[in-house]
């Protein structure tokens, strides 16, 4: 995961946990928590994984690669020219 999904604008951890926070904790209406700890950790693995599981599929780094758009912990970019690399090839 930390080969494709590291920080864009904060370290990589602080990341993790935003994307979780934010986007992770709805992603599947079928959690049910018997023990919440173990609950958590499974779901949170089964977001991430499905994260990586659909850059693994479409594969968006090369393209990124083209516009020197790469995986970073200490570099930002512009997400405008992200989608605008993108859009042509997933619409």
């Amino acid at each position: 995961m930390n080969s494709y999904w590291v920080g864009l604008y904060n370290p990589t951890e602080t990341f993790h946990q935003h994307e979780w926070e934010k986007h992770g904790v709805c992603w599947n209406d079928n959690v049910e928590i018997d023990n919440e700890e173990l609950t958590v950790k499974k779901y949170t693995n089964d977001y991430f994984a499905l994260g990586v599981n659909i850059v693994n599929l479409f594969n968006p780094l090369p393209l990124w690669d083209l516009v020197d758009i790469r995986p970073s912990n200490s570099k930002g970019y512009d997400y405008e020219i992200a989608m605008a690399t993108l859009r042509p090839i997933f619409g």
